[in-house]
């Protein structure tokens, strides 16, 4: 019995031998295995890192090409449409140069251009003041004849004469006809000095009963951007000013002159010629001098300035 035990013992024994050492060779040999399709899969994996890169640098360089490609046929097509509007607007630009040009020959300097006869110089929201002259500063046309005659002016002259803003050209006086025709029922008269497109100082006059000869009076002032012009004395106050061989001062404002020219003074003055104080002369006529602060002051000092425009406005009743 004994016997029989130790031998089933030892069989066991050798059958769990058996068995470990199977089991052993089954763990190597798994062990191998792994290792093997391990390391087969490192390399497929690293294989298809490869891949995967050459198609990225491939993908990306040839999607820049295709956004290069895309942006410069956008670019040209842009650059063609470009070119087209250029043709199309140099045509256009000369249709109208010499479309201008016909007008410019035939009608005056651009006569046809509307401009309103009625303006609100003053500001208060009415167009009620006509224009009836604007004197126009070095064409070498004197004002006082142009006003009073009509003298140097063209039958037809550039609507830009006619306003004070300078978007349109002007090389004459302008003398609205139908206004001194007919000067009745006038109301006030309107004395007004431009400066860069701006009236800049202004005097309203009495216009009732008045003609279109002595409405500029001092005893006819209503109102004035000048302070002072009602409460200084006056030595020359009118249209046809100071008269004599050297100096002709227009539509003359002026304090006094009888100190020289170091003591001449005055509020508004236009030059019909380019001689007298060394103020008045000036490369061509005529020139409006003007004082640009509230009250006078000497000709001579910087407060003096040079208007580009006046005009005349009349206010009916």
């Amino acid at each position: 019995m004994e016997v029989s035990i130790k031998s089933l013992e030892t069989r066991l024994e050798d059958k769990v031998g058996d068995l470990r050492a199977a089991v052993d060779g089954k763990v190597d040999g798994l062990d191998s295995n792994i290792e093997t399709r391990f390391s087969n899969l490192n390399l497929r994996m690293n294989s298809l890192e490869n891949r995967l890169e050459d198609k990225l640098v491939h993908l990306d360089t040839q999607t820049v090409t295709n956004q290069c490609a895309i942006a410069t046929s956008g670019e040209q097509d842009r650059l063609a449409n470009l070119f087209s509007s250029f043709t199309s607007l140099s045509g256009l630009t000369q249709d109208l140069l010499l479309r201008f040009n016909t007008l410019s020959t035939g009608y005056a300097g651009g006569a046809l251009v509307p401009v309103e006869e009625y303006f609100d110089p003053l500001g208060t929201g009415r167009k009620e003041w006509r224009l009836a002259f604007r004197g126009t500063p070095y064409i070498n046309v004197q004002v006082c004849p142009a006003y009073m005659h009509g003298t140097g002016i063209p039958v037809v002259v550039e609507e830009g004469c006619k306003q004070f803003n300078r978007s349109l050209p002007c090389a004459n006086h302008y003398r609205n006809r139908e206004v001194f025709d007919n000067w009745a029922g006038v109301d006030e008269v309107l004395l007004a000095v431009y400066k860069n497109d701006h009236m800049v100082h202004s005097v309203i006059f009495n216009g009732k009963s008045s003609s279109y000869t002595n409405w500029f009076a001092e005893g006819r002032i209503i109102d004035s951007s000048w302070d002072d012009i009602t409460t200084q004395p006056h030595i020359f106050f009118g249209i046809a000013g100071q008269l004599n061989a050297q100096v002709t001062p227009r539509f003359y404002m002026s304090r006094n002159d009888d100190k020289g020219c170091p003591g001449f003074n005055g509020w508004f003055l236009a030059g019909d010629i380019t001689q007298g104080c060394p103020v008045e002369r000036t490369i061509s006529f005529p020139s409006f001098f003007y004082f640009t602060r509230e009250t006078l002051t000497v000709w001579a000092s910087p407060s003096a300035g040079q208007a580009d425009a006046f005009g005349i406005f009349v206010k009916y009743e």
